[in-house]
């Protein structure tokens, strides 16, 4: 089967979506000539020279940021290739269904799905009668990363269970393992963007429990990873709190300085109330931390709360400290919930199994 696939972006320094959908295209390649024929991708925000990044087997156009041209491509491909599936990587890109259908009436035409962005959240983006209705009457099917997600598009668009196909995302080989910590001074570590959008991810949270923290256990520290417009007033934040020499902003970090963070590091934690699903708790697992998550989102589907980690109420900076605490001062139990999310990781969110239900989608097998 034929596949065009339309993105946002897949390259450059990415956040959860564009390594998902770099995933995607990592599939792709590595599917075609068996389930998949031919294969394209469109990326709105990439420029020319990522263009040899894309894998053997696909056709990679870059849109370099232009609408337009992401546009034209998207077109030219459809008429071109005959698709028998067109993949739509955000609900942004949407509306590019309608020239599709028109152009490849008889293909599948699927839309993926991450969180907010379709929850129908009014504080962070409504959903229009006319997206509804694009949504609900153009698109075969709507893959979803959680459960949590499918459930709060469902009701926001008026869909039913049927119309949903489940593909969380993966991660790579494990890690070798949370290193550091009989080395270095117990420390909490967050990853996230620092942007006004991602006050949902719960870093001021944490730095508000940070002072129990310490009272506790005294030469705890606490990390943030990330950088991002909000880091002057969370650093503003920690000075206030007296917190200045334990908590350290490390700003954006390559590949290789994150993962020696996560091998620095005990306890992973980001008490979110906004999470599609939360691909840091699985990088925390990659490297045998055990996780703090909220129980208000997609962190409750992803975290078992006393066997991977703990979900606490999102916002109650007493539970985030106690749960904190609790982990910090039992190395027994961090290590057997880090192995056990080591082990869940193994086995449902590799990327040998993500490609496995990736294909699934594509012959269009598996409930959400």
């Amino acid at each position: 089967m034929n596949v065009l696939f339309v993105a946002l972006g897949i390259h450059g320094r990415v956040g959860g979506i564009e390594a998902y959908c770099r995933r995607i295209m990592r599939c792709l390649g590595e599917l075609s000539g068996t389930v998949v024929g031919r294969a394209t991708v469109v990326a709105l925000w990439d420029g020319a020279d990522r263009c040899p990044e894309a894998p053997p087997g696909v056709r990679y156009l870059p849109g370099s940021s232009g609408k337009l041209r992401t546009a034209a491509a998207f077109l030219r491909e459809a008429r071109a290739t005959c698709p028998d599936i067109v993949l739509y990587g955000h609900v942004l890109l949407a509306p590019l269904v309608v020239p599709g259908r028109w152009l490849v009436p008889r293909a599948r035409h699927m839309l993926f799905a991450y969180g907010m962005e379709v929850w129908g959240d009014p504080a962070f983006r409504r959903v229009s009668g006319w997206e509804r209705r694009l949504v609900r009457r153009r698109f075969d099917r709507v893959v979803s990363i959680s459960r949590f997600t499918a459930g709060r598009m469902a009701t926001a668009y008026g869909l039913s269970a049927g119309a949903f196909r489940f593909l969380p995302p993966a991660v790579d080989d494990a890690g070798p393992g949370a290193a550091g910590f009989a080395d270095a001074p117990p420390t909490v570590l967050a990853v996230s963007r620092l942007r006004p959008e991602e006050r949902t991810k719960g870093i001021d949270t944490l730095l508000r429990a940070m002072p129990a923290v310490l009272a506790a256990v005294p030469e705890a520290r606490c990390r943030v990873v990330g950088d991002g417009p909000m880091r002057p007033e969370l650093e503003a934040l920690a000075a206030s709190l007296g917190l200045r020499d334990r908590v350290t902003f490390s700003g954006y970090l390559p590949d290789s300085g994150l993962d020696r963070a996560y091998r620095e590091s005990a306890v992973f934690a980001m008490p979110s109330s906004q999470e599609g699903f939360g691909i840091v708790y699985l990088e925390a697992w990659r490297h045998g931390l055990p996780v703090v998550a909220g129980n208000r989102d997609a962190g409750a589907e992803v975290v078992t709360n006393g066997e991977t980690g703990l979900t606490v109420e999102p916002g109650s900076v007493d539970r985030l400290a106690e749960a904190i605490i609790s982990l910090l001062r039992d190395p027994a139990a961090r290590r057997r919930m880090g192995e056990r999310g080591r082990a869940v990781l193994s086995e449902f969110y590799t990327h040998e199994a993500f490609r496995a239900r990736f294909a699934d989608v594509l012959a269009d097998r598996g409930p959400a």
